[in-house]
């Protein structure tokens, strides 16, 4: 599947690309997991791994999101929440490893909020960025 224009769904929602800083986008995809890792009486290196992968997406918001910004990407987020006590949510996202997009499961770790500004007179706050990782089950 060709390259449609956006990086990462929750569910059947895009996230908004103009709210990520495209600096800050790292993606990990089809991560090898490893049982055990061992080596011969020749020296040769073995590696045991698991046939399952997992992939891993890390970005950040663009600074000085507003109040509704952020609102808005958490509402994208909890859209594909399957447990909001896991934070598990079903995405799909562009995998850089196979240039194609891909489903999965994946948890949500704690998000740190830090505020920029508080305008009193439009009764706003503005965040400074908001780092959002994801890795997949």
């Amino acid at each position: 599947m060709a390259f449609e224009g956006w990086l990462l769904k929750f569910g059947n929602q895009e996230f908004p690309l103009e709210l990520i800083d495209h600096e800050s986008w790292k993606s990990t995809p089809n991560q090898r997991q490893e049982i055990k890792a061992w080596q011969d009486n020749t020296g040769k290196l073995h590696r045991d791994t698991v046939s399952h992968t997992r992939t891993k997406i890390e970005f950040e918001t663009v600074d000085d999101l507003t109040l509704a910004e952020k609102m808005r990407i958490q509402s994208v987020i909890t859209s594909s929440m399957t447990d909001t006590h896991q934070r598990m949510a079903d995405i799909e996202y562009w995998n850089d490893e196979t240039n194609a997009y891909a489903k999965t499961t994946v948890y949500v770790p704690d998000i740190t909020f830090q505020i920029a500004e508080i305008d009193e007179a439009r009764k706003n706050i503005y965040y400074k960025k908001i780092r959002f990782g994801l890795i997949e089950y």
